[in-house]
C-alpha cells in the first residue's frame, strides 16, 4: 500500500481558489475596456464625427470607478457616458421627432454637398439667430449679435401689412406654413438670399416633423461578441499573474 502526501496539492488548490475572485475582477474590467475599444473603432465607420472626443463619452478609455468589478462585487458595466448618449437612438433605431413649434432641421444639398460633408456650426439655425439658444443660466436667447440677451433681440418681425417674418443673420429667413399663407409643408425651412431678385433664394435647411434614425450601431452585439472572445483569455492571464505574485 502506498501513501501520497497531498498537502502541497491542497495548499496549491487553496491558493488558486483564493485568487479566483481577484482574477475574475481583473478579467472583467480588462474585457470591458476591450469592448469599449471595439465600439470606438466601429462608430467612425458609420458617422462623420465633428467632435472626435465624443468617442471617449460613448466608450471611455477606462471604465469609471462605479462600473468596475472588484473581488467582492464581480460585476462590470459598459455604458455610454454624458454626451455620448446622443448616439443611443441609433442602437435601437428610434426616429427623431419634432413638433410644430420645434421641427427637425435637415440640411439640404446647398449645405451638405455630400453625405459626409461637415457643416460649419455658423450655418446652424441657432447660430443664424433663427432658433433660440440657452445661456449658462438657462435663459433663452437668439444669437443675433452684440447685446442680443440684454436687448432681447428676436428674429420675429411684423410688416406694416401684419405679415410675420423670421429673419436671421447672413440674409437668412424662415418660411413657415403656419405663419405665411399659401405655403405647403414641403416649403417649410430656412432659406438664404443669393441675389437681388425676389426669386433668388435657396433652401438650406428643410423643416420636417420626423427623421428616421436607422439601427446602425450594434453596441449590444459587439459587446457580447467581444466578451465571449476575450474574457476567457483575460481570465487565464489574470489568474496566472495572481498566482505568480501571490504572497
Amino acid at each position: 500500500m502506498a501513501s501520497v502526501d497531498t498537502r502541497f496539492a491542497d495548499r496549491y488548490c487553496a491558493a488558486v481558489l483564493k485568487q479566483i475572485p481577484f482574477a475574475k475582477a481583473v478579467a472583467l474590467n480588462r474585457t470591458g475596456e476591450e469592448i469599449n475599444a471595439a465600439l470606438r473603432q466601429a462608430i467612425p465607420e458609420e458617422f462623420t464625427l465633428r467632435f472626435t472626443p465624443l468617442l471617449r463619452y460613448v466608450a471611455p478609455l477606462q471604465l469609471p470607478l462605479p462600473d468596475r468589478a472588484t473581488k467582492d462585487r464581480l460585476e462590470m458595466t459598459v455604458r455610454t457616458q454624458g454626451k455620448g448618449r446622443i448616439l443611443n437612438p441609433y442602437e435601437m433605431g428610434r426616429p427623431h421627432t419634432g413638433s410644430v413649434s420645434s421641427p427637425v432641421a435637415v440640411p439640404t444639398r446647398a449645405l451638405r454637398f455630400q453625405d459626409r460633408t461637415v457643416i460649419p456650426r455658423r450655418w446652424y439655425p441657432s447660430s443664424l439667430g433663427l432658433v433660440a439658444r440657452k445661456d449658462p443660466t438657462g435663459q433663452s436667447f437668439f444669437a443675433l449679435g452684440k447685446n442680443a440677451i440684454r436687448n432681447k433681440k428676436t428674429p420675429v418681425h411684423k410688416t406694416a401689412r401684419g405679415v410675420t417674418q423670421i429673419k436671421g443673420k447672413n440674409r437668412t429667413f424662415v418660411l413657415d406654413p403656419a405663419l405665411q399663407r399659401g405655403l405647403s409643408p414641403k416649403q417649410a425651412g430656412v432659406y438664404i438670399r443669393v441675389g437681388p431678385s425676389r426669386g433668388d433664394i435657396r433652401m438650406i435647411w428643410w423643416y420636417i416633423m420626423q427623421v428616421p434614425r436607422p439601427r446602425i450601431l450594434r453596441f449590444k452585439e459587439i459587446a457580447i461578441q467581444t466578451f465571449w472572445r476575450r474574457f476567457p483569455v483575460n481570465f487565464q492571464g489574470a489568474l496566472a499573474f495572481a498566482l505568480r505574485t501571490a504572497k
